[in-house]
């Protein structure tokens, strides 16, 4: 992950993965928490993301549930093995209850529903890394 500097001690040296498959939203994602002085770093799939976890040990993972090649709460399964006190909070177009139920017995500590919005995004970020 790139260390990308801010003047944001409460951040600072914190990593956040950022797993989307949708390349705008990546982007959007990463440039909101850069800007927060959080070290980021971005998988476009679950495969990826669990690569780039076991290498990189980010603070938080955020995570899509569906994408290519290996979905995110298979993913989230994947990486609580390699490290179970990983926090993943779930992002998703699906908002269904019992979706975000099977998620969250799954583990994720939160689950935030798009379209993001980006006062919540940062609530629930530092709500578990500050």
């Amino acid at each position: 992950m790139a260390d990308k500097s801010s003047s944001n001690v409460a951040a600072s040296g914190k990593k956040v993965l950022v797993v989307e498959d949708q390349t705008v939203i990546n982007h959007m994602l990463a440039s909101l928490l850069e800007q927060s002085g959080y070290v980021v770093g971005v998988a476009e799939d679950g495969m990826e993301a669990i690569n780039m976890y076991n290498k990189d040990r980010p603070d938080l993972v955020l995570m899509d549930i569906y994408m290519p090649h290996l979905s995110g709460l298979d993913a989230m399964r994947a990486i609580y093995k390699i490290n179970p006190d990983a926090k993943i909070v779930i992002i998703s177009s699906d908002g269904h209850q019992d979706v975000i139920s099977k998620a969250m017995k799954l583990g994720a500590v939160d689950y935030i529903v798009k379209p993001i919005k980006a006062a919540r995004l940062m609530q629930v970020v530092h709500k578990y890394l500050v």
